[in-house]
């Protein structure tokens, strides 16, 4: 019997994992409690060929996520796609990928699923450094309450304010199909330094209605709050004088984000599935930052549509099985970017009333569409591919009253190679195309138009 797979990566399974003709690894939310992580950087580090480097607070903190796949450079995770659900993490996914702010809290991840190969086909822009898919926590099918809180304690630092974590979950399923669950994920306290002050809240409210086995409704809203301290770096005078220290009172971070989605699905068998998913989200970020004889204040804020239809078919042909995937994604981006400043030695912190000498507009549609063939023959799965993706970015400095523009392609082609050798051992190779988005900061020396080559 045929049976449609659809989403390469939605819930994470166990078998789709091994089925997947690529590097592939999951954690999952048990694994979480058994290595004892409280952190994203704890549980990425445990992943085969991921570097998640510690936050050292010189211009890092924990709303950001720093981690890079294969020996690329970990700095905000900007070589990889990023999502959670499906849905772009990043607040500019195409312009501005690095994930100064990255609204994924561990205590309300099922599992996190990091695909190094083999995926670039279906999931993209910044695909040169693989995929990685945080997976919510699921709906119960049972009404329940779960909750969690952990500690951290650096008892010979300076730390006078523990940091602890707290997760909770509230929800379940009823006879007519609908379920809901509430999540929330906190951070409240310090790290080993001076001026290290950590908030986080992030809230989440996750909703599902399946009348029947052939109609599947689902949304997320989300709401993402933090602000953190950043200690800066010390002078090898000052570590000697106190390597708990912190000599930059001013350096702070703080964001915001909301999403909301939804999404739909219809099978009317097990050898049809149609997806449509939309989102939207609108995020704040913005920060205090000592520079020289500057003290900049530089607020930015972000907005994201996008929209994904995708169907899969699978059949017979002769002694050969397929899966025909084919998919369309639609991004629409818009950015908004300030920086104010005082004198350094003025003692006052800038404010949306101070001078500024940033003020710049920016946004990008950008369509993708894929197809994807499935075959398996014998112990034998084949999956050609190809993406095509269309990216049209500008950005309008407002202060000179000058825009930019900047009008692309990138075709992508793809091959998946699985061999199965047991029911516990399989064999694979890939070869697919991959590239990094022209950012905004790069459109005036980025090539005008044409083919990423």
């Amino acid at each position: 019997t045929l049976t449609v797979v659809g989403d390469w990566l939605g819930d994470a399974r166990e078998n789709d994992v091994f089925e997947h003709a690529g590097a592939r690894d999951v954690i999952r939310r048990e694994d979480f409690a058994k290595t004892g992580a409280a952190t994203m950087r704890e549980v990425l580090n445990r992943i085969p060929g991921v570097n998640a480097p510690e936050n050292t607070g010189t211009g890092s903190h924990d709303l950001a996520m720093n981690f890079g796949i294969r020996g690329l450079n970990p700095r905000l995770a900007s070589r990889s796609t990023v999502l959670m659900d499906g849905i772009p993490v990043p607040f500019a996914p195409y312009g501005q990928p690095q994930l100064s702010l990255a609204p994924v809290s561990l205590g309300n991840m099922d599992a996190i699923d990091v695909v190094r190969g083999g995926g670039a086909v279906r999931y993209g822009p910044q695909s040169v450094g693989g995929v990685v898919n945080f997976v919510t926590r699921a709906i119960p099918e049972d009404f329940g309450i779960q909750g969690g809180i952990e500690g951290q304690l650096s008892p010979t630092s300076s730390q006078n304010n523990p940091k602890e974590t707290h997760n909770l979950a509230i929800g379940g399923t009823a006879d007519n199909g609908f379920g809901s669950a509430l999540l929330y994920s906190g951070t409240r306290g310090s790290d080993w330094r001076e001026h290290s002050a950590t908030r986080i809240d992030d809230v989440m409210l996750k909703s599902k209605y399946a009348p029947n086995e052939v109609h599947t409704f689902n949304s997320l809203l989300q709401y993402y709050d933090g602000e953190a301290d950043m200690p800066g770096g010390l002078s090898r005078a000052d570590y000697n004088a106190d390597r708990w220290q912190s000599t930059r009172p001013y350096d702070r971070f703080w964001g915001r984000r909301q999403l909301a989605s939804l999404g739909y699905q219809y099978q009317p068998d097990a050898q049809h599935k149609f997806n449509i998913q939309g989102f939207y989200t609108h995020t704040l970020r913005s920060g205090y930052l000592e520079q020289g004889k500057r003290i900049t204040l530089s607020p930015r804020e972000y907005w994201v549509r996008g929209i994904e239809p995708r169907y899969s078919q699978s059949f017979m042909i002769g002694p050969s099985a397929h899966e025909v995937g084919v998919g369309y994604r639609y991004v629409n981006e818009s950015t908004h970017e300030m920086r104010y400043y005082t004198a350094t030695t003025s003692g006052e912190l800038p404010s949306t009333a101070s001078p500024y000498d940033r003020d710049t507009r920016s946004g990008t549609e950008a369509h993708a569409w894929y197809i994807d063939d499935r075959v398996d023959i014998g112990n034998w799965t084949i999956t050609p591919g190809m993406r095509f993706e269309h990216i049209e970015s500008y950005q309008d400095n407002n202060l000179l009253g000058t825009r930019e523009r900047v009008s692309y392609n990138a075709p992508l082609p793809a091959l998946n190679v699985l061999y199965h050798l047991t029911d516990s051992w399989n064999l694979y190779a890939n070869t697919e195309g991959s590239f990094g988005t022209v950012q905004y900061s790069q459109i005036g020396k980025a090539v005008q138009s044409g083919n990423v080559e």
